[in-house]
């Protein structure tokens, strides 16, 4: 019988699929596994694996039951076996909720058969496909648009169509593979004027049944357009906010603004006559908005924000004030944080345990969610939330749990759908104590020698040999242990006490040699007591001399700042004499001046007197000229006829009153033929 049986396991073999299994994130998934022939294996040692995890275990079926205490903590709540189905050889396992981590090759195993097989699992976890300006066609006077999608498994194809769903002619798909056997496809096409405004992107998988697509609007005319999605950034990070002219215009000399209509003052940023305009920006974004300078002759005005806050989070504005055009942006600034779990004690009835899970530093506030092993939800007490100084949050839960028939396994997680994260913990609390497996494994196990048992016998014996013990009993043997370190104790004083006779003599020398290192050991501690003191009193010194040196660098320093003043006030008390000086000098020219004008206006009243006397002088002296004349008439007419005469001296008493010049005298000398009298 014991040979059939044996021949029956050498002829079965555990068979999985020969191609990988691909599973969408969140989507629940069978791992095919079954015996072929198929037979009964309710009664055996079922295991899922995976050798790339610590613990490996996903999954163990043994004596019945699942043994959930050595599964992955990733794991539990989230796998099991089709148990109706174990009769007839079916091992397939169920994974719920799927994750990226999931991802990996299991194996499917029956130890006491030697028998196992192995299944790959894809997780596919698309993404919605993301289309951004990329240029502009100026020859088909059109947009170039691009989309971009990943995550996908099979690898899928991308399709580009109008408002009325008629396909686009557009470029070849771009296809690129990771390591992790996810592909990753692109594509761009150009939108022509003639085109419904309305485009979209679809990027679809038929194996899968599974399609993502994303509309654009393209606006006919000159215009601002952004995305139409909000824009998520983690703190910490930089980010971009699009912002782009349909139609290819330098905007380098214009004004450009970017606001943010809850704040005051409102500028982000601010471009004007081909500079930054720092100014006017909100002091908040001081140093981290900028704008992509050498973009801007291609109409590229999208900002980029530096090191990204949380109170960074709100609606942007884009503005070209010159064609009075706008788009709004809305930025959503997420921060996560794993989960921690604290196991607080017992309640006040000792019937349960009370957990608290706290978990800091998110960002937008996030919710506090406990499971069980199962997934469900646990009724927990409400969270608390505090909001920091860096606007990020920070939860905390308490919940109290009782022993659940999985096993005591129970998850915190924090969540944010928001921004679509999401953190937990596991925890597992120690169960009453099971028996595992039954006597018939036991006996097979142990009727095979130690140089059989392979490395998993050895772990698989450890396991089913396991001691799992409530908390009630090890806080029952905490005290009884307790109690005997007490006894103990008790013990050692008394035996001590009994034997402390037969040891006095020896004590005693002892006990002088042990005063003497007293006395040495005293001397040492005074020794260091003094040796600390005078540190004690160095570094008091040192103190005292750094605060002594901060204090004269203080004073030198208000020394040389009173002494520039001093300069510059000699230097203004100099300037200010010579401008006295100069003030006197200038009053004192001012007063000459003054002296000479009234000294001309004397002149020139002398002048003009002197002038009135000239005039009448002059006529005065025609006048007489004009008697003269008729005199030297007179004189002419005897002094001719009678040449030598002697009345020379009637003549000449004549002329002495003359007031002619000299040259009249001569020439009526010289007709009086009386020359010879001039010498």
């Amino acid at each position: 019988m014991k040979n059939l049986q044996s021949q029956n396991q050498r002829a079965s073999q555990v068979v999985g699929p020969h191609q990988p299994i691909v599973a969408l994130v969140d989507n629940d998934i069978i791992l095919p596994c079954h015996m072929e022939p198929g037979e009964d294996v309710t009664a055996e040692i079922l295991e899922w694996t995976r050798s790339d995890l610590t613990p490996r275990f996903v999954h163990v079926w043994r004596a019945g039951q699942d043994l959930v205490n050595t599964r992955n903590p990733s794991y539990r709540g989230r796998t099991s076996l089709f148990i109706n189905e174990l009769k007839n050889g079916n091992i397939s396992l169920k994974l719920s909720r799927v994750k990226l981590s999931d991802e990996g090759t299991y194996q499917c195993h029956v130890p006491l058969m030697d028998k196992k097989a192995f299944v790959k699992l894809v997780v596919d976890a698309p993404t919605s496909p993301v289309i951004s300006l990329s240029g502009i066609d100026s020859n088909r006077r059109g947009v170039v648009l691009q989309c971009e999608s990943a995550g996908w498994y099979p690898e899928p194809e991308l399709l580009w169509l109008d408002a009325e769903g008629n396909l686009l002619s557009a470029g070849p798909t771009e296809t690129l593979r990771g390591p992790d056997d996810l592909y990753t496809v692109s594509s761009r096409v150009t939108v022509e004027k003639r085109h419904s405004n309305n485009i979209t992107c679809r990027v679809q998988q038929k194996n899968i049944n599974q399609s993502r697509e994303t509309h654009i609007h393209v606006p006919g005319e000159t215009q601002l357009i952004g995305p139409k999605q909000p824009i998520i950034a983690a703190a910490g990070e930089d980010v971009t906010l699009p912002c782009h002219l349909v139609q290819v215009e330098n905007v380098a000399t214009k004004t450009l603004e970017w606001t943010r209509p809850d704040l005051d003052p409102r500028f982000v940023f601010v471009w004007r006559a081909g500079q930054d305009f720092v100014n006017v920006k909100n002091p908040a974004y001081k140093g981290r908005s900028s704008l992509f300078t050498d973009e801007l002759k291609h109409g590229n005005i999208s900002l980029k924000l530096s090191k990204v806050k949380p109170a960074d989070e709100g609606r942007y504005r884009c503005y070209l004030p010159d064609k009075n055009e706008e788009v709004f942006i809305d930025l959503i600034v997420g921060a996560v944080s794993s989960p921690i779990i604290n196991l607080e004690g017992l309640d006040g009835d000792k019937v349960g345990v009370l957990l608290v899970c706290k978990s800091e530093g998110w960002h937008p506030k996030p919710e506090v969610r406990w499971l069980d092993c199962e997934g469900n939800l646990l009724p927990a007490g409400p969270t608390e939330t505090l909001r920091g100084p860096d606007d990020l949050y920070s939860v905390s839960s308490r919940v109290t749990v009782v022993e659940k028939r999985c096993g005591n396994n129970f998850t915190c997680r924090v969540e944010q759908k928001n921004i679509n994260q999401s953190r937990e913990t596991h925890i597992q609390i120690p169960a009453v104590k099971r028996e595992h497996g039954n006597e018939s494994e036991k006996q097979e196990r142990m009727n095979r020698s130690k140089n059989d048992q392979t490395e998993t016998d050895r772990e698989q014996e450890k396991l089913m040999t396991q001691d799992i013990v409530p908390v009630d009993r090890l806080m029952a043997e905490v005290e009884k242990l307790k109690e005997e370190k007490q006894q103990l104790q008790h013990l050692l004083d008394a035996k001590e006490q009994k034997h402390k006779p037969l040891f006095l003599e020896k004590n005693q020398e002892a006990d002088n040699n042990l005063k003497d290192t007293e006395e040495l050991n005293q001397q040492l501690e005074k020794k260091d007591a003094e040796i600390r003191e005078l540190k004690k009193q160095l570094d008091k010194n040192q103190e005292a001399d750094k605060k002594m040196k901060e204090e004269n660098e203080k004073l030198r320093e208000e020394l040389e700042r009173k002494s520039s003043r001093d300069k510059d006030t000699v230097k203004q008390l100099v300037k200010l004499k010579e401008t006295e000086e100069l003030n006197q000098q200038l009053k004192k020219k001012d007063a000459e001046i003054t002296e000479l004008k009234k000294q001309l206006d004397k002149n020139q009243e002398g002048e003009r007197k002197m002038k009135e006397e000239i005039g009448k002088l002059k006529f005065q002296l025609e006048r007489k000229s004009s008697r003269d004349k008729n005199t030297v008439k007179q004189l002419r007419r005897p002094a001719t006829r009678n040449p030598n005469t002697d009345n020379d001296d009637l003549i000449w008493m004549d002329l002495e009153n003359w007031s002619h010049e000299d040259n009249q005298k001569i020439s009526l000398i010289s007709n009086t033929g009386e020359e010879h009298r001039l010498k």
